[in-house]
C-alpha cells in the first residue's frame, strides 16, 4: 500500500512537471511572439529574436523548459519512477532551478519596477516569480537522484553563454552590465559576470545540500 501510494505520488508530481514545462514553453512563445509583433517598424523578427535571446530571464527560462521536458519524457513516455531516474535529470533540475531563483531576486531587487508597461502580465510574473518558486519546491522536495556533481553542470551554461552572447554582441540587456554605467567598463561588467556565476553555484550547492539534508531526516523519521 505504502509503495502504490508513493508511485501515485510520483506519478502526479510528474504530471505537474509536464504541466510547468508546457507553461514553459507557451510563456516563452507568447513573450518572443509580443516582442516581433510590437517592435519598430525598422526591426526585423531576428533581430528582436536577438535581442531576446539576449537576457538571462529568457536564457535561463529556455534550459527550465528544455530540463524540464526532459524529465517529463523520463517519466511518462519511458516511464521511469521519480526515484530511479538518471542522475543528470534530478541533476540539472537543480542547475536551472539555481539560475531562474538568482534570476528572481535581481529582478524583483533591482528590475521589477522599470519592467515595460506592454509586458504580458502572467508571462512576466511566471518567469520572475512562478516558475522561479516551483523550481524550489521541486529542487528541495522531489526525492530523486542528483547525483554528486551532475548538478553543476547544468548551472553554469545559461550563465556563460549569456555572458559571452552579449558581450560578443556589444548589447548590454540590463543596467548593470553595461559599461557605460558600471565602474570599470567591460572590466567591470566581466566582474558582474563572475559574480552571477558565483552566486549561481552557491545557490545550487545550496539547494543540494538542503535536499540532502531533508531527505535524510525523512528516512530516519520512516
Amino acid at each position: 500500500m505504502v509503495g502504490g501510494s508513493k508511485d501515485s505520488g510520483e506519478r502526479a508530481w510528474a504530471w505537474i512537471r509536464a504541466a510547468a514545462a508546457m507553461t514553459t514553453v507557451v510563456a516563452v512563445l507568447a513573450e518572443l511572439v509580443h516582442e516581433i509583433r510590437h517592435a519598430g517598424a525598422d526591426e526585423s523578427a531576428i533581430a528582436v529574436t536577438a535581442d531576446f535571446l539576449g537576457r538571462y530571464t529568457n536564457v535561463s527560462v529556455i534550459a527550465a523548459g528544455v530540463v524540464l521536458c526532459l524529465a517529463t519524457w523520463s517519466a511518462l513516455v519511458r516511464r521511469r519512477p521519480l526515484r530511479s531516474a538518471p542522475a543528470w535529470i534530478g541533476g540539472s533540475l537543480t542547475g536551472v532551478a539555481a539560475n531562474l531563483l538568482l534570476v528572481a531576486v535581481i529582478y524583483n531587487a533591482l528590475l521589477r519596477n522599470i519592467e515595460p508597461s506592454d509586458a504580458i502580465w502572467w508571462v512576466n510574473e511566471f518567469m520572475h516569480v512562478w516558475l522561479p518558486a516551483y523550481l524550489l519546491v521541486d529542487a528541495l522536495a522531489v526525492r530523486q537522484p542528483r547525483g554528486r556533481g551532475q548538478f553543476m553542470w547544468a548551472t553554469f551554461p545559461p550563465g556563460i553563454a549569456w555572458c559571452i552572447y552579449f558581450l560578443t554582441r556589444e548589447s548590454y540587456p540590463y543596467w548593470f552590465v553595461d559599461p557605460a554605467i558600471i565602474p570599470g567598463g567591460v572590466p567591470g561588467v566581466l566582474g558582474v559576470c563572475i559574480a552571477v556565476l558565483i552566486g549561481v553555484s552557491l545557490v545550487a550547492l545550496a539547494l543540494q545540500g538542503l535536499n540532502a539534508l531533508l531527505h535524510r531526516r525523512s528516512a530516519a523519521e520512516a
